[in-house]
Order: C-alpha cells, then structure tokens, then sequence
C-alpha cells in the first residue's frame, strides 16, 4: 500500500466520472463522502498527502477534465499549487485541468449544504484554468506596470513553463507571457531556451527574503535527500544543469555526502554544515517537519524515484522541442536526427513506466 499513488472514494466515483467526464479533486475524506450523500459523485482525494505526480497520472486515465476544489484558505491554496507543480510534467493537450477555491470559512461539505449541488457543480464548470491559475499566482507578488515586475514575473514563470509536457499548451503561455511583459513570442522563446551561466560570478547572497524560485520537483529532491542522505547515492546527476544555481546546490549536496564516508549524516549535521550557503536556501527547513510527518521511509522512497522520472521527462522534452524548433528553419545533421529518433523513443517508454501499475 503507498497512499503517495491512491485515491480514496475512486473505485465508487469511476461511474459518475464516466458520466460527467469528470473528476473532482477535493481535501479531505469526509468531503468526499459529504459530497456524494448530497448527490455529487464523481469525487475523490488523496489519501491524507498532497497531490503526488502519481495521483496525477491516475486521474488523467480516469477522466479529461480534472478540478482541484480546495478550501480558499492558506492550507488549501498551498495544497492547490503543490498539485499544479506536480501536474506540469504530465500535462497533455488533451486534458484539462482547472481549480476551485470556496469561499473563506467554507469546505464542500457546508458549501453543498448550504448552496446545494448544483451550485457545487456550477463551481466546477467555472472553474479556474490551470494556465490562468498559474499567471495569477505569480502574478499576485510583482508590480506589472513597472519593467522590474514584468521581468520578475519572466524569472518566476520560466522554470514552471520549462516543465509543462504539452507542446499546445506551452505554446500559448509562451504567447501569453509576452503580452503581459509586453515582448514578441520569439523574445521569450528566446530569453527561456538561453542558458544562463552563473560560472562567472558568484550567486548573490541571501537576503532574507524569498528565495530565487525553482523548479519544485528539484527542490523537493534536496529536501528528501535532507532527511535520507542515503538517497544522494541514487540521484542521476545528469538530470542537474551545473551552471544553474539549483544545479549547483544539487552537486554541492551530493559531493558532501559522497567525500564523508566516516560521518553519521544526520539532517542535523547537514544543516549546520550547509548554514548560510546557497544549499540551505534550497532546503526549506520549514517544510522539512511537515515533509518528514507526510512520508513514510518507504514513501520517501516512492517520492524520489517519481520525482526523478518527473524531471527525466521534462529534460528529454525540453531538448527534444529544440531539436524541433530547429528542424523548423534548418535540417538537422544526422546526428541530430538520430539523436531526435532516441527522445521519442526514450519519452515514450518513460511513460509507459510511470503508466503501468506496480
């Protein structure tokens, strides 16, 4: 049993899913038998743990249209971005996926008894659209009338848009963005395929504030390691861009680990040793407690192994819509073309192993 990959309440939703097409991702347990007492039934959640990618993955061949409804409060917006992070590398163009919030001191228990089913289900037909959920979110922090906040906005989204799986759907965030940082398409196309080196200069130290956003699946993997630093010896470094900030931390990281083979690595001794560096910044202490009270040993496990196919795909993707962007204003070499051939045949058998059942 790993309650990171099921979902409670789906073997008795299947039938209504199949008839609405639909599934209703929602917090807790009792909401979801609340909501089928009072006649919704295509309802499920997971089973006391954020949305994993293989939740994820269950949903998607159960339905095309998935609703994340949570609660509009702190704990249920934190809950709805982690499933849109996990979501990003698993995305097609076929489905849809959106989001719900209830209003402030509402769950769906009380909002269907108060308003009704039909309101519930209204909810779900107005629905946020992943993308618009996404461009808010980030939104909501910078100042897009100045170019500082149009460039934060550019810096935050590109690590979340690098991961999307769906080529239609990328595209028109691509399109998207540059409206609202009011650039060409081919500019951002441009400013997110660069690379930007950080061999040249040292990074900036913290501050204090927020910290430079990252990719959250690579971010979560430091975190396992953190609490398992037996995990670092099965990290594949070449998923990690060296030059990257993130990157570097995962290096830095792991080269600790792998040079002390007489300490007792403790998450402890690894804090106190990473104090103030820019592996700290990537460790988010503060989600550690709630991360180490979510997993089991064996679901840390799950987690990281899941986590690192998630990145496996986003990585052959991402070279793989190169090759095709180039292929479109040139011919490839044969190299390249060889090399085009192995990522879809490397992409689709990660699929097919992330699809099959264990």
């Amino acid at each position: 049993f790993d309650k990171g990959r099921e979902l409670y309440g789906l073997p008795q939703a299947r039938l209504a899913i199949r008839e609405t097409g639909t599934v209703v991702v929602v917090e807790g347990y009792m909401d979801v038998v609340a909501l089928a007492q009072m006649g919704v039934a295509n309802c499920v959640a997971a089973l006391g743990t954020a949305t994993t990618p293989s939740h994820v993955q269950k949903l998607m061949k159960q339905a095309d249209r998935i609703v994340f409804c949570f609660d509009g409060d702190t704990a249920g917006r934190k809950a709805a971005w982690r499933a849109l992070e996990n979501s990003l590398a698993l995305l097609a163009d076929d489905r849809h996926f959106s989001f719900v919030f209830l209003p402030q001191g509402e769950d769906p228990d009380s909002f269907v008894r108060n308003n009704g089913n039909e309101a519930f289900i209204g909810l779900q037909k107005n629905a946020t659209p992943l993308s618009q959920y996404l461009l808010d979110h980030l939104a909501a922090d910078v100042d897009l009338k100045t170019p500082e906040g149009r460039s934060a906005l550019l810096h935050a989204a590109k690590p979340l848009i690098l991961q999307i799986a769906a080529p239609g759907l990328r595209l028109q965030l691509f399109k998207r963005i540059a409206e609202i940082a009011g650039m060409s398409q081919g500019e951002v196309e441009q400013l997110y395929s660069a690379r930007a080196s950080v061999a040249t200069r040292p990074p900036a130290p913290a501050r204090g504030g927020r910290r430079a956003p990252v990719a959250r699946n690579l971010t979560q993997l430091l975190q396992l390691v953190a609490l398992q630093p037996a995990l670092a010896s099965h990290l594949d470094l070449e998923l990690f861009d060296r030059e990257t900030e993130a990157g570097a931390a995962v290096y830095t990281l792991v080269e600790w680990i792998a040079n002390g083979e007489e300490r007792i690595h403790t998450p402890a001794q690894l804090f106190e040793h990473f104090r103030g560096s820019t592996v700290e910044q990537f460790l988010g202490g503060n989600e550690l407690g709630s991360l180490r009270d979510t997993f089991n040993e064996a679901e840390m496990l799950a987690e990281f192994n899941n986590l690192q196919v998630a990145l496996r795909l986003t990585r052959y993707q991402e070279e793989l819509d190169g090759l095709m962007a180039k292929s479109g204003n040139a011919h490839l070499s044969a190299e390249e073309d060889l090399r085009f051939m192995q990522l879809r045949r490397e992409l689709e058998s990660l699929k097919r192993t992330q699809s099959s059942p264990n």
